[in-house]
């Protein structure tokens, strides 16, 4: 089943364009859609990867472009992280014996570290996913993905 899913989602994330015999369009603000956007939000935060990495390829079976599929997945992602440090602060805040410098379970440091990495990067990476054939981007898209799987199996052993 694993190698199924895996086989598809490869196809359908290298395929020049989608010919499908109808279109696959969900509401954002759909039943289907929130249910699909919630399970996407738990299987990620389970499984400690990024929600893009599940919620571009169904936004493309959706037949939302890789372009927008990749930007819509990065506006949301900065909410997202907003809660979730907020969820881990607030968690954290009473607790004794952390490091000096943290706000509940956030590590300052780190926070300022990752969010100069962000700023400094994110303008080359919109640069690329404007300037890349769609095709290009989606088998950079699919290679992110085996690159997340591999890890994650390597963690295992």
């Amino acid at each position: 089943m694993k190698k199924l899913f895996a086989k598809k989602t490869l196809h359908d994330l290298t395929e020049e364009s989608n010919h499908h015999h109808f279109k696959r369009v969900l509401g954002p603000f759909s039943l289907t859609a929130m249910g699909v956007g919630a399970v996407i939000g738990a299987l990620s935060s389970l499984i400690g990867i990024g929600g893009g990495s599940l919620s571009v390829p169904f936004m493309v079976y959706c037949n939302v472009s890789m372009r927008e599929a990749v930007g819509t997945s990065s506006a949301i992602g900065f909410p997202i992280a907003l809660a979730g440090a907020t969820g881990y602060a607030i968690a954290g805040y009473q607790v004794q014996g952390l490091p000096p410098f943290t706000v509940g379970y956030i590590y300052l440091p780190a926070l300022a570290g990752i969010a100069l990495a962000s700023v400094l990067t994110v303008p080359i990476g919109a640069r690329l996913a404007h300037r890349l054939p769609v095709l290009q981007l989606k088998r950079l898209f699919a290679l992110l993905l085996y690159g997340l799987g591999a890890k994650m199996v390597w963690s295992l052993m």
